[in-house]
């Protein structure tokens, strides 16, 4: 084989790095013999998680379900160009999904409902083979779920999921485990609870993301404003108004019983789900009507990725105008960095190693957009080292636009007289009320809290030490903080 490749095990090509984690590099390869492409996720950190995925995987890969991402092999071996790069790496092969995952499709625009029952409908019965089957995923969410060549939803990432025992599901599990915004109730409330239940209502939050592109409450507990709206079944309205959301009564009222606090309100299986009366104007179609919508939805996809090729194309040629020449990289280091910060047994909450080559400079700038969708952040560089605070706390919103929000929560939600209580309930939410629920504007903490972060080179221009520091609140909001920050400077790093 020719050196000019990089490779894995000497068997799969890389074409392209798709993107990972804290424990996971995933590459877009090819076999070598064969040319057939497939995705690659190389282990770089052993975990419990990526040997619970491998575990169901293998379970998984007898279904042969669709509208499940498949899993192809496992094995050992190096990646290398010529000489090795990195010795005896732990690699997954799966099927590859080339259209890459359902969010990036909704964060371009809502779907309408009938499209969305479509999508939907498909990912219900991937789900439902799991069940079946007696898995229940446990992080079932738009970004992973993966799309193929011809758009077909791909349920992948099984890190979290676990095996279903007792009837229907009927032996409680107890771990906390997921994505905020898609756990239950219960998992919030730190009670054991059914993995089918917990499944449907991700599912359902899945499918209010899909229609609306928007979030439908901050987390699933009595304290949150939405959905305690939706527990006590009045004032949801008024976020949907303010949003401008319009949804079918069918939609509204599946979403409220896959969604409900208690277990035994929300559907007992999938089937209950694909019968309800909002997917009846689908399910009732004959082939050559289903065929149509098939191409219209494949349509609106396509129409989507062009949106996204060209967004993503934009970026590409900035991100080359803004690149930074090699020599120029080091000029804010020196090597007076205190040796001793660099030790074993360095606490992981104030201090991360970073090891391959890395633009420092673009690394800081990237962690802060990231972080910048959640937190407010000062860059400050200097010569040892860069350096940025990150402040958390909800912006500050003028005094005139809380009482314009106030008074627009008050309105009737209806043409209806309200009685008295709803009057009340309602103007004491609007108290609380301090600004739009929004993917772009959630922030995890109203307190502030600010934490200082420093990238330090040491050793080697390859090698770097990622640093925090708490510098004023409390110590609670900076540790709660913290996994945030060290989330995403993970997967900014490349190897």
């Amino acid at each position: 084989m020719s050196n000019d490749f990089w490779t894995i095990d000497n068997k799969y090509i890389i074409i392209s790095e798709k993107g990972g984690g804290g424990y996971s590099v995933v590459y877009h390869v090819k076999d070598a013999e064969t040319q057939k492409e497939y995705a690659a996720k190389v282990i770089t950190y052993k975990s419990s998680t990526i040997e619970n995925e491998v575990k169901f995987c293998k379970i998984i890969h007898t279904f042969q379900n669709p509208y499940i991402i498949d899993f192809i092999i496992n094995g050992i071996g190096p990646i290398q160009k010529g000489e090795i790069i990195a010795k005896e790496l732990e690699y997954y092969i799966f099927e590859y999904a080339s259209k890459g995952d359902l969010w990036q499709y909704i964060n371009q625009g809502k779907f309408e409902e009938k499209y969305s029952k479509h999508i939907s409908l498909k990912i219900l019965k991937g789900i439902q083979e799991l069940h079946k089957n007696g898995i229940c995923h446990r992080d079932i969410k738009p970004q992973n779920i993966l799309l193929d060549d011809n758009f077909n939803p791909k349920i992948c990432d099984f890190g979290f999921a676990e095996s279903i025992k007792g009837e229907d599901g009927s032996e409680k599990l107890y771990k906390k485990l997921g994505t905020d915004f898609y756990l239950p109730p219960q998992m919030y409330d730190n009670e054991s609870y059914n993995g089918i239940k917990a499944d449907i209502f991700s599912l359902g939050v899945t499918l209010f993301i899909l229609i609306t592109r928007k979030p439908c409450f901050y987390e699933a507990n009595k304290k949150d404003k939405f959905y305690n709206a939706i527990i006590k079944k009045k004032g949801y309205s008024h976020y949907m108004k303010k949003n401008k959301i319009k949804l079918s009564h069918e939609f509204l009222n599946l979403f409220y019983k896959m969604v409900a606090y208690k277990e035994s309100d929300r559907p007992n299986n999938i089937q209950e789900i694909i019968d309800d009366e909002w997917f009846k104007e689908i399910t009732d179609l004959n082939n050559e009507e289903k065929m149509i919508l098939e191409e219209q939805v494949r349509l609106e996809f396509e129409k989507r990725e062009n949106e996204i090729n060209k967004k993503t194309k934009l970026e590409e040629n900035t991100e080359q105008k803004e690149k930074i020449e090699e020599s120029d990289i080091y000029e804010y280091f020196n090597d007076n960095i205190n040796i001793k910060l660099i030790k074993e047994g360095i606490e992981m909450d104030n201090y991360m190693k970073i090891n391959g080559k890395l633009n420092p400079i673009q690394f800081m700038n990237n962690l802060a957009d990231k972080i910048n969708i959640l937190y407010e952040c000062e860059i400050e560089p200097s010569q040892d080292n860069l350096t940025f605070k990150v402040i958390f706390k909800k912006k500050e919103e003028g005094k005139e636009e809380e009482e314009n929000e106030e008074e627009e929560f008050e309105e009737e939600e209806e043409i209806e007289e309200k009685n008295e209580e709803e009057k009340e309930n309602e103007e004491e939410d609007a108290d609380n009320e301090k600004q739009e629920l929004d993917f772009d504007n959630i922030k995890p903490s109203d307190k502030v809290c600010i934490i200082e972060i420093e990238l330090f080179r040491y050793e080697q221009k390859e090698k770097f030490l990622l640093r925090l520091i708490k510098k004023s609140g409390d110590l609670n909001d900076y540790y709660k903080n913290l996994l945030n920050i060290l989330e995403q400077a993970k997967k900014l790093i490349k190897y």
